[in-house]
């Protein structure tokens, strides 16, 4: 082993032995090569380059448990490692630490320290600062958890963002072009991310900074009002059939509800939990939080049960806090029920509810939140035996990667769907022509004014509904 060859580790003084410092401590180090047991000589010098004995072995890339007295180190190497491996692979820390360990004594013949707790603890602070540090405040002196809901979350370079990627004079646009400046959002509910009752005090870091919601303020607008059962109008979903059953005894939280943009990353303060089944009580507050904020003049929602969620949804809204209450003028709000999830309702949902039917909507489906969770999911097996605390941090981690992934795909993916609309434009134009000109012009010129009077004002006669068999 290095401590039976007597290696000796100097933090300081690159690398030479420090003049104020003659005694050596034992530290248990584990790294991607296995598990060590060397000494470490601290730097004592009484001027002002003298640091606390963690402040320099962090220097050294070493990452202690503990502050004072510090007795175990994780190199960083092994954190980012492990960082990586459980963001592509879902790799619980458990299997992960028993291998590093297996490296070094595959046999079980030595008795190693046992430290999983330990990492366990500080893989979750190397997550937060390094959030942190990416959220862009690592040099900043305010407090972290004052930095502001959705501080640290990665938002999406495509949505529209006045100030930073709009034309001047945008707001004023024709209503023929106020589409081009729309926010799509789509909004579903996960069954799978749950949590088991353990009970577990597990303080979250950072609550609120990113993807999940303030737990404290959340609990608290829990607490204000009695949830409300969502109806259903003829649909056969898991979802709504799941909102009216009783929540397990076995779990805290029976899922999530979360909010993504049309490009498919995680909105900021756009996950909540779920205490049984889908309420709309959870379902706005998330939706609340999201938009809130939002200076676009126009908003197109997506959500698989769109048709009844909308009804009185400003109804309930006056009810809520001032800090989630939103005006009903401040924006358009447009409602549509995902392509895949629309012909399982009834049929007065399929025309009023369709992206195909709307102007500046057409090809999209919103149903890119479903692969989000095929992404998420994975994770679920060893999230949910986490305290609360430490599931948000992981789950918000995976989200951040996820969203971070999705922005780095951009280039290929917007210009291979640009090619595509500029072909698909073409063909449904020489279509519509083909069609038209086997019909008397009267019929064509009626059928649009009726498609336009309809957008205008949905209470005019459905052009798409079929009346009859």
């Amino acid at each position: 082993t290095l401590e039976s060859l007597g290696l000796i580790v100097n933090l300081t003084h690159s690398g030479g032995i420090c003049p104020m410092s003659t005694e050596t401590q034992r530290i248990f180090v584990v790294d991607l090569s296995g598990y060590h047991f060397v000494h470490v000589r601290f730097c004592t010098c009484s001027h002002t380059s003298f640091l606390e004995p963690f402040r320099q072995l962090l220097r050294f890339r070493w990452f202690p448990t503990l502050t004072l007295r510090p007795k175990t180190v994780f190199t960083f190497d092994l954190m980012d490692t492990y960082h990586k491996v459980s963001m592509q692979a879902k790799l619980n820390l458990y299997d992960f630490y028993t291998a590093i360990m297996q490296k070094t004594d595959n046999r079980g013949h030595k008795k190693a320290k046992y430290r999983y707790h330990e990492m366990s603890r500080c893989a979750r602070q190397w997550r937060h600062i390094k959030d942190v540090k990416r959220g862009g405040a690592g040099h900043t002196s305010a407090v972290v958890d004052d930095l502001g809901n959705g501080a640290l979350a990665v938002e999406c370079l495509a949505c529209p963002h006045p100030g930073w990627n709009l034309p001047p004079e945008w707001e004023h646009a024709s209503r023929d072009k106020a589409w081009l400046y729309s926010l799509f959002i789509a909004i579903d509910v996960n069954f799978r991310l749950k949590l088991k009752t353990r009970g577990i005090k597990d303080p979250e870091l950072g609550s609120g900074l990113a993807y999940f919601v303030n737990a404290a303020k959340f609990e608290a607008h829990l607490k204000k009002f009695i949830p409300q059962e969502i109806e259903t109008c003829g649909t056969e979903f898991h979802a709504v059939n799941q909102a009216n059953s009783k929540r397990s005894k076995d779990f805290t939280v029976s899922g999530v509800g979360a909010v993504v943009c049309r490009h498919g990353l995680v909105r900021k303060n756009g996950v909540v939990d779920l205490q049984k089944g889908e309420r709309f009580v959870n379902m706005d507050y998330i939706f609340l939080s999201t938009v809130k904020d939002e200076k676009v003049k126009i908003i197109k929602v997506s959500y698989d049960i769109a048709c009844r969620w909308s009804i009185k949804l400003f109804q309930r809204i006056q009810k809520y806090s001032e800090e989630l209450r939103i005006p009903e003028e401040k924006f358009a709000l447009e409602y549509f029920i995902l392509k895949f999830h629309l012909p399982a309702h009834g049929s007065s949902c399929h025309t009023k509810y369709s992206f195909n039917y709307q102007p500046g909507v057409r090809c999209t489906h919103g149903e890119n939140i479903e692969s989000g969770w095929a992404h998420t999911n994975p994770a679920a097996i060893s999230t949910q035996e986490m305290g609360a605390g430490a599931r948000h941090s992981t789950l918000n981690r995976h989200w951040g990667g996820w969203n971070w992934w999705k922005i780095i795909g951009f280039g290929p993916l917007l210009l291979k769907n640009l090619h595509e609309a500029v072909h698909m434009v073409k063909r449904c134009e020489d279509t519509c022509k083909d069609f038209e000109k086997h019909r008397p012009p009267s019929m064509v010129h009626e059928w649009k004014m009726m498609k336009r009077r309809w957008e205008m004002d949905p209470s005019q006669p459905d052009l798409y509904l079929v009346v009859e068999k």
